[in-house]
């Protein structure tokens, strides 16, 4: 079999390494030479996974293009982990594409589902993009390794009625601890939450904007702006960090290696998934493995998200618990909004004792069954063939 010259820019790419090399390759036959950069090729496909800086993965674009004017070449843009491309992204990348005619196929391949919106806007048509969310098909993640999920729920008495795992710094996520403290929720939790960049937020004499001098796009921007009032601050300031699976000054520094929380899902009956996006204003559509851990580990959940959250689950294929939370929440636009409808269903969770919230979890248990199955079928199955797919039609065209 032929092999398919292929080539990393800038930096590793997540769905080169975890999904096509792993589950295509005797398809495929991907190869990436060492001296590419000495030779010539008929062909070749650029992989390139986005992380958020338009300029500089561009210009690294550019560059190797140029290299390589009689090379016939097609681009795959990984934007399937963060979902994070820009309209502005996609206007820089169709000058680039107008500029080198020997980029003959390209794809974007997003978690965002929202983004073939954009891309039939500025390029007339949507066959570029492939909806594609790589945490469903992800090798592993924080050592959950889905393919060796044998998980048993205990179905003993449990602990505590809720999670909520709290891990990079996010306006919702310190608005949704500060709730689980003031309703005295907290106690009957397992709950992280480190004081990171919080700091510059609960002291008045030490601005976000002073902290982090240049705002990363992992990181939120809307934290510099945040308004909390003094109570909050207080009740804030005399509780973080609160300390689950690791340590404050660890986490960090375990960003791509964490624990796996399997003994605090299985001591408690509920989680509250705050999600790495909130705000409606990206414009985003798309989930995370964050709530991929609920069907890995039999949770049911409330999300603290993007609306349209729970829709895109259930259009995936999975099942949630409308038959007790009301889940029209994850409709609501407005940020505000959508957050208190959602942290008014978590206060009338609490209402329940212990006992009533394991019955109510026995009536969930078809459910959790259901999207416990359906994640391991998913992560079986896969759905990154078009990708291949496309990549062997060009190739061999």
């Amino acid at each position: 079999m032929e092999k398919i010259t292929s080539i990393q820019v800038n930096s590793g790419c997540r769905l080169y390494q975890d999904v096509l090399k792993h589950r295509f390759n005797n398809v495929l036959n991907l190869h990436m030479p060492h001296d590419f950069y000495s030779s010539h090729y008929k062909k070749a496909v650029l992989f390139f996974e986005y992380v958020g800086n338009n300029d500089t993965i561009l210009k690294a674009i550019d560059g190797v293009v140029e290299q390589f004017p009689k090379t016939e070449m097609m681009f795959v843009i990984d934007d399937s982990y963060e979902g994070l491309i820009t309209d502005q992204f996609l206007e820089n990348l169709k000058i680039l594409l107008d500029k080198h005619q020997h980029i003959t196929n390209w794809l974007v391949v997003s978690s965002n589902k929202n983004l073939k919106n954009s891309i039939e806007k500025i390029f007339g048509t949507d066959e570029n993009f492939v909806y594609f969310n790589i945490h469903l098909y992800l090798y592993e993640y924080d050592n959950v390794v889905p393919s060796e999920i044998n998980y048993a729920p205990t179905q003993q008495l449990r602990e505590k009625k809720f999670l909520c795992v709290n891990r990079q710094e996010r306006v919702h996520r310190l608005r949704t601890v500060d709730f689980l403290i003031k309703k005295d929720i907290l106690k009957h939790s397992f709950v992280s939450c480190q004081l990171g960049d919080y700091a510059g937020v609960l002291d008045k004499n030490v601005s976000f904007a002073a902290q982090n001098s240049k705002v990363e796009k992992y990181q939120d921007s809307a934290l510099s702006d945040i308004v909390l009032s003094q109570d909050s601050k207080d009740r804030l300031k005399n509780t973080l960090p609160l300390e689950l699976d690791i340590k404050n000054y660890q986490y960090r520094a375990m960003a791509n290696q964490l624990p796996s929380l399997e003994s605090y899902f299985d001591q408690s009956y509920f989680s509250i998934v705050t999600e790495g996006d909130f705000s409606s204003a990206t414009g985003k559509n798309q989930f995370t493995e964050k709530v991929l851990k609920c069907f890995a580990f039999y949770h049911p959940f409330i999300v603290i998200g993007l609306p349209g959250t729970l829709e895109l689950l259930r259009e995936q294929g999975f099942l949630t618990f409308n038959s007790i939370i009301d889940e029209s929440y994850d409709k609501i636009l407005n940020d505000d909004k959508r957050l208190n409808a959602a942290l008014a269903e978590i206060e009338k969770i609490n209402r329940m004792n212990i006992n009533e919230l394991k019955n109510m979890y026995d009536d969930f248990f078809p459910i959790l069954e259901h999207n416990y199955n359906h994640l391991l079928n998913i992560y079986n199955t896969d759905n990154s063939g078009k990708v291949a797919t496309e990549i062997l039609g060009w190739y061999y065209d």
